[in-house]
């Protein structure tokens, strides 16, 4: 079978880390696209042209998609069936959506019906989704288990590390990790540099991995600790980090979940905790029994093998996606409608991103123009030629850019499947696209801008209005498109104290689902801004009160030091 793997190369989960291996052992011909790549450099909506031209050139049987990251339409969709080619969705980061897909009635089986538009197979690691569609009737949301390329044989290494810790340093695992030192465990905690932020477990980190480097401390790995979270917040998930553990036979500690006993014994295969105090109990055990977790994280690494690797689990995506392979097989060989002026848009997107991160927007202006000229109701082109404007403060000309964008937004998706690519940290992420993670109206791009707009130039009614409006599809959607304009750099020299401060005092006000663990993290930063905001306007007793108050908010260390910098420069010690 020959299988095309949407793959984020960068991103340590994906497809190829976790399955290539297995499937290519099973004699498939497997070959990868990296959407978030293509998304950065040249927009969303030319990745999809550049997906189907791939397809339409080699034509897989399989495309394997991760929902709800892939950013296929059900136009889309059509096309690639059009071309002989089945769409499968593997879904792992379900629960992380569910309580936004639930928020609202009818919300679920409308997204469902959605993703029925552009899955031909739709497989999902979460037991709770499927059991929500379910009881809807909705019967093609299938459950699958997670699984991982065969491991190695183990060998006798010594494991030299007590307690390991591996990932990012969101507030609840600085918690945990803070809570195990108070209890006399110190873990060593490898992941991004943010750790180092926090004086309280600073002094546990040991610096960034790469992925053969997380494999090696959790082979040298006397326990494993694997949180059940998102973000802030406690998810109930298996992760892949789970199997890859495992796979590495290291003694591991779980927090549980539902979907835990569907992988491994508990007690027997791997051990599961409860709450934090429980954790460290079972670390004190376990640290002084060799035997057991030896025992123990030999049966997880054999449990694995047998019955978490792609040469096993493979058989159940293909058993689905058979029939409907049959179904399109006669369209292989079918012609493809050419994209002759794709190559061009490249070109010019490619130009006009590289002189707008440069600040030669005049350069950037003529590339988009001859974008628009090829292609006059482009989102994404009408997109950047706003914020070009904006940026050479040719307000009407951006108002009306962000405008025409809007009234072309409704064609790019669906809102439920139309999620946008992972944001990682590679530089300036101003060009053509510029995308945010979560599941939003693509729209909410434009909107971002409006607000600066209005800001920039004191429409102060438009900018409530608008506001007023983005509440109306979601708190969700009105939080991200606050929090991308405060996010930028320098932002309160462009829209003013007083745009800053309203802007912030929303965020502060908002109850975001999805969202909920970045209002988390960043509240007190929030709170901070707004005191620093009111105070420039003069008002500054409400200042005052605002940073004192981020102060009670956990701040991270670095937030915290401006907040004092601030109330000295108030006269407060």
């Amino acid at each position: 079978m020959k299988i095309l793997l949407s793959n984020a190369v960068v991103a340590h989960g994906a497809f190829h880390h976790w399955m290539t291996r297995d499937m290519r052992a099973l004699g498939h011909e497997v070959a990868l696209i990296d959407p978030d790549e293509l998304c950065e450099q040249f927009g969303i909506e030319l990745y999809r042209r550049v997906l189907l031209q791939r397809i339409a050139a080699e034509r897989p049987d399989m495309l394997l998609l991760y929902p709800p990251y892939d950013l296929l339409r059900p136009q889309d969709a059509q096309k690639i069936h059009d071309m002989g080619t089945v769409t499968v969705g593997f879904a792992y980061d379900d629960p992380i959506f569910l309580p936004s897909y639930l928020r609202k009635p009818g919300d679920f089986e409308l997204i469902c019906s959605q993703f029925q538009k552009v899955y031909d197979v739709y497989v999902t690691t979460s037991r709770a989704i499927e059991r929500e569609a379910s009881s809807r009737g909705i019967s093609h949301i299938r459950h699958i288990r997670w699984a991982c390329n065969t491991p190695a044989p183990l060998g006798d290494r010594p494991r030299d590390l007590p307690v390991v810790v591996i990932g990012a340093p969101y507030p609840r695992r600085v918690k945990m990790v803070k809570h195990l030192k108070d209890r006399g465990i110190k873990p060593v905690v490898f992941g991004a540099e943010g750790w180092k932020m926090f004086a309280d477990v600073a002094d546990c980190y040991q610096g960034m991995l790469t992925r053969p480097g997380m494999f090696e401390m959790y082979r040298r790995a006397q326990i494993a600790i694997a949180p059940a979270d998102w973000e802030s917040t406690y998810t109930p998930m298996v992760k892949l980090r789970t199997l890859e553990i495992a796979c590495m036979g290291a003694f591991q500690l779980c927090e549980t979940c539902e979907d835990l006993a569907d992988y491994y014994v508990d007690g027997e295969e791997i051990v599961s905790y409860q709450d934090w105090d429980q954790l460290a109990d079972l670390i004190k055990q376990y640290g002084a029994d060799a035997k057991r977790r030896e025992e123990i994280g030999r049966a997880g690494h054999e449990a694995t093998k047998k019955n978490h690797v792609w040469t096993v689990r493979w058989s159940e995506i293909e058993q689905l996606a058979r029939p409907v392979m049959a179904k399109f097989a006669e369209n292989q060989s079918t012609p493809a409608r050419r994209d002759d002026h794709l190559p061009h848009e490249l070109g010019l997107s490619a130009c006009a991103g590289h002189y707008e991160k440069l600040g030669d927007t005049n350069t950037a202006l003529i590339a988009v123009d001859e974008w628009l000229t090829l292609n006059p109701n482009y989102y994404t082109a009408l997109l950047a030629k706003g914020r070009l404007c904006l940026a050479e403060k040719k307000f009407p000309e951006a108002e009306r850019s962000f405008r025409a964008a809007l009234e072309v937004a409704d064609d790019l998706c669906p809102r439920g499947v139309d999620s946008t690519v992972t944001q990682r940290k590679l530089g300036p992420r101003l060009g053509l696209g510029k995308v945010f993670p979560g599941i939003f109206p693509r729209a909410v791009e434009a909107y971002c801008h409006l607000l600066i707009l209005y800001a920039t130039t004191d429409r102060e009614e438009d900018a409530e209005r608008l506001m007023s409006q983005l509440a109306g599809i979601g708190q969700d959607v009105l939080f991200i498109s606050i929090v991308s304009m405060i996010a930028e750099q320098n932002i309160e020299q462009v829209i003013g104290p007083k745009y800053l401060a309203r802007f912030v005092e929303i965020v502060i006000s908002l109850e975001p689902i999805v969202w909920a663990g970045e209002r988390s993290r960043h509240l007190a930063h929030f709170w901070m801004l707004r005191g620093q905001a009111l105070a420039a306007m003069g008002r500054r007793d409400e200042g005052r009160e605002c940073l004192q108050f981020a102060l009670t908010k956990s701040p991270y260390p670095n937030v915290e030091q401006q907040i004092r910098t601030g109330l000295a420069q108030l006269g407060i010690r």
